[in-house]
């Protein structure tokens, strides 16, 4: 099949967060707006590397990638369809995240992303949130607003969601999940990979980078993987 634009949308996985440890890079967080020569760098060996790019490259097509680190399903799913209304693109992956991850709105505007599983606190300071208490009321969510609803029916209804919408607009797609969860997508489409992207290459024996991330065999292996299912599913 002929893909010109692909879109790729998900989590720190889908931007290759921690691939810069290649080429000595540590520590490196998300900084939004980093235009210093660091982050430049940071930037630029991520998108010459991950998965997103490396499928893109292979189709010979222009690559728009809406990683965001931390990103929860709600989230990738509405970045997803939002920039779909606005936009053509000729194949999408959507590569969805944790089914602890929550998004929030602060008053200011500001979108940030929890996980309730674990210590994220940096995200809502990178989101500049210091209002006094707020940590007190994140803690809250997490210790009585975790619930089943939360993390298993509400992650039922968006996997049910993006699968119809997809389906609907008649674009080719693809879904996978980078992070293991509960949840199996072939219980939702046919146009998926059940292994997720932390599975597959815990399998294969490959190393993670410090940051808990994988390095660039891992999303060179992916890759391969995520292309074999679109001949697959659409043909060559």
């Amino acid at each position: 099949m002929e893909i010109k634009k692909l879109l790729s949308v998900g989590c720190s996985n889908t931007l290759g967060v921690n691939l810069e440890e290649e080429i000595g890079i540590y520590n490196y967080l998300r900084k939004d707006f980093d235009n210093s020569d660091l982050g430049n760098e940071v930037r630029k060996y991520r998108e010459e590397n991950n998965f997103s790019t490396l499928v893109s490259n292979h189709f010979n097509s222009k690559c728009i990638n809406l990683g965001i680190s931390g990103a929860s399903n709600e989230r990738i799913i509405f970045n997803t369809t939002d920039y779909l209304e606005r936009n053509d693109v000729d194949f999408v992956m959507v590569n969805l995240s944790g089914q602890a991850r929550q998004t929030f709105q602060h008053k200011t505007g500001h979108i940030f992303d929890l996980d309730l599983s674990y210590e994220t606190e940096h995200l809502y300071e990178q989101a500049k949130i210091t209002d006094m208490g707020f940590d007190k009321f994140i803690n809250f969510y997490k210790d009585y607003l975790m619930t089943e609803y939360v993390t298993h029916t509400k992650q039922i209804n968006l996997y049910k969601y993006i699968s119809l919408y997809l389906k609907d607009r008649g674009i080719p797609y693809l879904i996978t999940q980078t992070i293991p969860t509960d949840f199996k997508l072939s219980d939702f489409t046919e146009n998926c990979i059940d292994i997720t992207f932390d599975d597959y290459n815990t399998q294969q024996g490959r190393k993670r980078a410090r940051g808990n991330h994988w390095l660039s065999d891992s999303h060179e292996a992916w890759s391969k993987l995520l292309i074999d299912k679109i001949y697959e599913l659409y043909g060559t």
